[in-house]
């Protein structure tokens, strides 16, 4: 069933006690306002060609991928891939894989310099090009991520007043409060003999779609009930699959561009089961919108994100869609493992766990509701999934595709060149960071070591314009998660040291399993 577009009259624009003008947006201005905007200003005649920057050399067109297909090069282990090229080459690296070219930045000072060439509209490379391809054969609203220049600036625009800014995402926190409270009695009901809860990251997943489902279509989807376990699997498999198949595709020859093979055709499966659940909520959450209004029941309080995005004339129905595809959808591959390391990290230094929970505790009675307070006051909690980032980061870089020549590393970047900013290579590094091996979340606060590391360094969520996005609902719904499990439970790790595994972004390569004791 097709949305109706006479749903995006379902808000008068005044009356009713409902805010459909909202403030108008201010344009979004480049945090770098750094007058060198690179090595030399501009390009000059002293600078090394772009053919010379090193790098490790294959075929031509084929570049490392025969090194990846040989096993030379781990695929899901590709972090340590690149750290490796980084002992080797330098602060800078040119790959080429299947006639792709990418520079890898390591140096922070780079990374700076390519963030200072910025104008207000910088170019990304998608972090998932096969859902770009996807949405483009299914003529879907491609969505911020897949998108650049004014087409960006438009979908940006739109959704910058409701979705970045930190107060804007506090009135979902009851609704996201709720779920969490929620998840931590369904963890009591499936814990074993051994305080363990089987599947734990499913369990987690389905609490992400939960919350998720919150925010995104003001009901409970039931997820993490029985009734609703078997659509919540459906959903968690697809996304598995859809990273699973992207980092397959991502180190072939990308044939399926032309023929549907066997691969993009699962994968095209998988995205019709993301797009599908998707559409079939968000059309029963429009048509109890369309219902309240009517009976003239709406509040402004009722369906928040739904009520903004159809309020902005800016957007089709398809950017709707899409938007809410990613905002319900991407906690399973961003919020979910970061959340899984969190806890192992938490689980392996009881003494950081126990002043995490003493933190908790001075400021929230167990009984009391959260409130936007709360969370903005839990700066050791913060510390806590910070520095689980720096040790567990869940991407590999920031892509840019330079609109401009450069001059960095002493090397010519010429105008349209793939630019992967690679920091994460430097989270464990002594230069760096002080103890870099140990899990030390005190180093983030306002005295800590870290306040002396290069700002270029840790920026789990990007930087500047095209900063993600969903930023503050993550970083709300992973405090509130956190804040409740270890309200209840005592955490321990008895198995074998947890790592990463790449796919596409990084996940725990061992199962998940906490022991979880009654606190």
């Amino acid at each position: 069933m097709m949305i109706s577009r006479k749903l995006f009259h379902v808000l008068p624009s005044t009356g009713g006690g409902i805010r459909c003008c909202w403030r108008s947006l201010r344009t979004t201005s480049v945090i770098l306002r750094s007058s060198v905007t690179s090595e030399t200003s501009d390009v000059t005649q002293n600078a090394k060609p772009f053919s010379e920057i090193p790098g490790p050399k294959g075929l031509p067109y084929f570049g490392t991928l025969l090194m990846y297909k040989s096993g030379q090069i781990n695929v899901f282990k590709l972090p340590e891939t690149l750290k490796r090229w980084h002992r080797q080459y330098g602060g800078i690296v040119k790959e080429t894989l299947a006639g792709h070219t990418v520079v890898h930045m390591f140096d922070p000072e780079f990374i700076r310099l390519v963030y200072a060439n910025e104008d207000k509209w910088p170019r990304i490379e998608p972090l998932l090009e096969t859902t770009q391809l996807y949405r483009q054969q299914s003529n879907m609203s491609p969505g911020l991520g897949n998108t650049n220049d004014e087409e960006w600036y438009r979908l940006r625009s739109a959704v910058q007043q409701l979705m970045m800014r930190p107060k804007e995402v506090v009135p979902f926190l009851p609704g996201v409060d709720q779920v969490a409270l929620d998840f931590v009695s369904h963890l009591k009901q499936l814990r074993n003999a051994d305080n363990e809860v089987p599947n734990f990251a499913v369990e987690l997943a389905r609490w992400s779609l939960e919350s998720s489902g919150i925010s995104c279509f003001d009901t409970r989807l039931g997820f993490l009930t029985e009734k609703g376990k078997a659509e919540a699997q459906e959903l968690i498999e697809a996304s598995s699959t859809v990273f699973k198949l992207t980092t397959k595709l991502k180190f072939s020859l990308p044939l399926y561009k032309f023929l549907p093979t066997p691969s993009w055709k699962k994968l095209v499966a998988a995205e019709d089961v993301l797009y599908s659940g998707t559409q079939r909520h968000l059309e029963e959450a429009l048509a109890r919108l369309r219902q309240k209004t009517d009976n003239g029941e709406l509040r402004e309080k009722d369906f928040r994100f739904l009520q903004y995005l159809l309020s902005r004339e800016d957007l089709s129905l398809s950017d709707v869609s899409t938007l809410t595809l990613s905002l319900f959808t991407d906690g399973q591959s961003t919020t979910t493992p970061t959340l899984l390391f969190t806890l192992y990290l938490l689980a392996s230094n009881p003494s950081v766990q126990d002043k995490a929970v003493e933190e908790i505790q001075s400021l929230i009675p167990r009984s009391a509701p959260l409130t936007g307070e709360m969370v903005n006051q839990m700066s050791y909690l913060r510390a806590c999934i910070k520095e689980s980032v720096r040790m567990f980061p869940i991407n590999n870089e920031i892509s840019r595709i330079a609109k401009k020549d450069m001059v960095v590393g002493g090397y010519h970047i010429p105008a349209g060149t793939s630019i992967h900013l690679n920091n994460t290579v430097l989270f464990r590094n002594p230069t760096y960071f002080e103890e870099p091996e140990k899990y030390i979340p005190d180093r983030w606060l306002r005295d800590g070591s870290a306040q002396k590391v290069h700002p270029f360094i840790v920026l789990p969520f990007g930087h500047g314009p095209r900063m993600c996005a969903g930023r503050r609902f993550a970083e709300q719904d992973m405090a509130v998660l956190l804040t409740r499990i270890l309200q209840n439970f005592r955490l321990e790790w008895k198995h074998s040291p947890m790592g990463l595994k790449y796919l596409t972004l990084n996940v725990p390569d061992c199962p998940a399993q906490y022991t979880f004791y009654d606190r």
